[in-house]
């Protein structure tokens, strides 16, 4: 590293490069920050490189921060006219932000504004610019954004159905612990979509994301232990999610304890919402 007082001048081509590198660092803090918190950042990233910057340096370094934002911005704006599932090349632009990202000190920030950027395109109902962005926080290991690019998949909201990748994405979230990927892969299990048919590997999944108290999972549970003709356990889980509100499973408890078992609510239950 440089001497903290070396004020080299700006025309230094490595000078210029580490202006560019600090400007593309600042920009990838940016989401929700002002302009000028964000040369704030970039600076201080360039002190770490080189030292202090000379005022003509900080000057170039402003400029770039600027140009990027805005070019950024821009990009952001004329997203929605996009039709390509894919995106266009223009849009592609802002996408050398992960190539450094996952170098700098704050990729969870990143990922947020990758999610809420796709959350604001899903409500917009522009379901492929949505699938874009959350296969960008996910691919990063995003355990929200790789439930919802499985969702997409196994739904075919904004992309192709394919219940490889729906169950490969479920399982890379579920595996972090994400209760909601963990029910939805039980269910795959359970159905035998995208993997062999298999009760006791869908109860497993079923029974860890009912462990942290996901009311989708316990009707679940009920629903499966019923068919195994196990109905103490069955009308246990119902009573669970029952207690919770959950009219289905109120309905199910009373025919459990009726002895009605044919009239049993056996509506899907995959997704998050009750």
């Amino acid at each position: 590293m440089a001497n903290r007082d070396d004020h080299s001048d700006v025309d230094n081509p490595q000078i210029q490069l580490d202006v560019v590198e600090a400007a593309k660092w600042a920009i990838g803090q940016a989401f929700r920050r002002t302009v000028e918190d964000t040369v704030a950042s970039a600076t201080a990233y360039y002190v770490g490189l080189r030292g202090l910057p000379s005022p003509e340096v900080q000057a170039t370094l402003s400029r770039k921060v600027q140009g990027r934002l805005q070019a950024a911005e821009a990009v952001e704006a004329n997203a929605a006219q996009v039709a390509s599932p894919t995106f266009t090349a223009d849009v592609r632009q802002v996408e050398y932000l992960p190539r450094f990202v996952v170098r700098a000190p704050n990729l969870e920030a990143f990922n947020q504004a990758c999610l809420d950027t796709a959350d604001r395109y899903y409500l917009k109902q522009d379901y492929s610019a949505a699938a874009h962005w959350y296969h960008i926080a996910a691919d990063k290991g995003n355990a929200t954004a790789q439930y919802n690019v499985g969702l997409m998949y196994y739904t075919g909201t904004g992309v192709a159905t394919d219940d490889a990748q729906a169950f490969e994405w479920f399982r890379r979230a579920a595996a972090q612990g994400l209760a909601d990927a963990q029910n939805y892969l039980g269910r795959m299990y359970d159905d035998g979509r995208g993997v062999e048919r298999s009760w006791p590997a869908a109860a497993g999944w079923y029974r860890l994301a009912a462990d942290q108290g996901n009311v989708n999972a316990w009707f679940n549970l009920g629903l499966g232990l019923h068919r195994q003709a196990d109905y103490e356990a069955a009308a246990f889980w119902f009573r669970k999610a029952a207690e919770h509100n959950d009219v289905e499973a109120q309905h199910n408890l009373g025919g459990c304890m009726s002895g009605d078992m044919e009239s049993l609510w056996t509506a899907d239950r995959r997704y998050s919402g009750t």
